[in-house]
């Protein structure tokens, strides 16, 4: 997938992600940190307290060792592929689009979207501390990493405001910072850029997770409709990889 999606984009493009991120030094820390941060922000939320998957045969000193290269591979996977796709659609819809005008309306909508993300992370945090004062059961532990315990596991619906609240106020900060987010270019009829984020991650989440049916390298817990499968994967989880891209991408972008 990464070296189709680079292929793509030397064709169309004459660029080179790879290029432009591992032949220069600060694009490269850049680079790291940012695929540390989103990898770091993914792992606590959606491993430890959302206790979504394990990884049956990892131990924590191997856990340890490949976090930073394991998530710098996968957000390499994830902007190569959207990239990639955003180039071919750019030359199948006849050229870029890029919204370069704002309507009238654009500055009080994404501020109110930053505020509309802020209210949603306040009252996720504050549904999640109530939910879990009210039990007995331990927030996480090691055990967590390769195993199912019974520390406590939030609500789905907590999760998807945390989700909501963080991608609006990500919105919020992509348009007042460099004028441009997914958000905006779905309102100006910018297509390209929704188009990649789906099939880039529904391609990319097809491969990886049938792939891992045959080694179960991760496990999936507690997941919504866990019965409706395609090719032996949850169908919540094929789709959850658009959520992946929305929160990786945002903060790339």
């Amino acid at each position: 997938v990464i070296l189709l999606s680079e292929f793509s984009t030397l064709i169309i493009y004459r660029k080179s992600l790879f290029k432009e991120t591992f032949l220069k030094p600060q694009n490269l820390l850049l680079f790291v940190l940012i695929s540390f941060i989103a990898g770091l922000l993914l792992e606590i939320t959606l491993h430890w307290v959302g206790k979504f998957w394990i990884f049956p045969s990892w131990t924590l000193k191997f856990y340890f060792l490949s976090f930073v290269p394991g998530f710098a591979f996968y957000w390499l996977a994830i902007v190569e592929s959207y990239i990639g796709f955003k180039a071919f659609f750019d030359y199948v819809l006849k050229g870029k689009k890029v919204p370069t005008k704002n309507f009238k309306f654009e500055k009080k909508f994404f501020k109110i979207l930053g505020v509309v993300g802020i209210i949603l992370l306040i009252v996720s945090l504050l549904l999640f501390f109530k939910d879990y004062a009210s039990g007995s059961a331990n927030l996480f532990s090691a055990l967590d990493l390769n195993s199912q315990t019974s520390n406590y596991i939030p609500p789905f619906y907590m999760v998807l405001l945390l989700f909501f609240g963080a991608w609006f106020i990500l919105e919020y900060i992509e348009v007042r910072k460099y004028n441009s987010s997914l958000i905006r270019d779905v309102i100006h009829n910018y297509k390209s850029p929704m188009l990649a984020l789906v099939f880039g991650s529904l391609i990319l989440g097809i491969t990886m997770e049938i792939h891992n049916t045959l080694y179960y390298l991760w496990i999936y817990l507690h997941i919504p409709f866990e019965d409706l499968r395609i090719f032996n994967v949850e169908i919540v989880i094929i789709f959850s990889w658009i959520t992946q891209y929305i929160f990786f991408l945002s903060l790339w972008r």
